[in-house]
């Protein structure tokens, strides 16, 4: 690859010079709304009115036929209230961050709205699998989910086309794992972009450590282990079954079942995760709620 966008550093300004960016405000706030136990329904109706087309698409998810009601409701005060202060995070930031997704054209087995539905599968089972080994809340895993593979669109953007396109052909082929290829070539891979993304805008220490070693996890003992374990599973399972773009044909079993073992999860377990994964993506697209 050439080397003219080869500095993490750079890429991170490049970001927080494009389209990209323009998610960083909403959904910064809504993670930290989550993860303010003191928070209410007028904190996030309050980030969410920061966004007009935001408000634009969660008013059309309101008054759809899921939340049917011969009431046709016009003010995001009242849309909070018909779906509900949990389910409106879930929308809410799938909404927003949606928005740099979205783009069809097909590379190498690769689109921004492929990798879509895999960030979106991995944020649904990072939830589901957080929830149930540890009883805590899994709404901002999903958001880590969402936003784990956010080096890969900044890569998209501003990598030359041409070398882009011979990183993808290098996984499309079965040679190399994405994250392998681009160590080698530029030096850091999407999850440490990702990471520095995230911390650049203020994510929390947690999740944006997860983002950043969801390839190769991180050591027993360090800050955030039960986040990233939860978002390493989530990704490896969501590669192997198939759910939108996959970026590594070479999956690591063996830090799989390590993850397994952090978590008290088992294998049956994981298939039950896997079930209600299903029953979740099969709602998101029967109702489209992030169409």
């Amino acid at each position: 690859m050439s080397s003219e966008i080869h500095s993490l550093e750079k890429m991170v300004n490049l970001v927080d010079d494009s389209s990209i960016a323009s998610i960083q405000n909403v959904v910064s706030g809504i993670v930290r709304i989550i993860n303010d136990v003191n928070s209410s329904v007028k904190d996030l109706t309050e980030v969410i009115k920061l966004d007009p087309p935001l408000v634009a698409k969660i008013l059309k998810v309101a008054n759809s036929a899921y939340y049917a009601s011969l009431q046709t409701i016009s003010k995001i005060d009242e849309a909070v209230m018909r779906i509900g202060f949990n389910q409106l995070n879930f929308i809410a930031l799938g909404q927003k961050v949606h928005d740099v997704f979205d783009q069809k054209k097909t590379i190498k087995g690769y689109s921004r709205n492929l990798l879509w539905k895999h960030s979106v599968a991995v944020g649904i089972l990072g939830k589901i699998i957080i929830e149930n080994s540890s009883g805590k809340s899994g709404d901002d895993m999903y958001a880590a989910g969402l936003l784990h593979d956010i080096g890969i669109i900044a890569e998209d953007q501003f990598l030359k086309k041409e070398d882009f396109v011979k990183a993808l052909g290098t996984v499309d082929n079965g040679d190399k794992n994405l994250h392998e290829i681009e160590n080698e070539i530029l030096g850091y891979n999407h999850a440490s972009l990702g990471q520095a993304i995230l911390e650049n805008w203020n994510f929390p220490n947690e999740l944006s450590h997860a983002v950043g070693c969801h390839h190769n996890h991180i050591k027993d003992g360090e800050e955030g282990l039960e986040t990233a374990s939860a978002l390493f599973l989530a990704d490896y399972l969501c590669q192997k079954n198939g759910y939108g773009y996959s970026d590594s044909p070479f999956l690591d079993e063996n830090l799989f079942n390590s993850c397994l073992k952090q978590l008290g999860i088992t294998p049956d377990d994981t298939e039950i995760f896997m079930t209600e994964l299903a029953e979740e993506i099969s709602k998101i697209e029967k109702h489209n709620f992030f169409g």
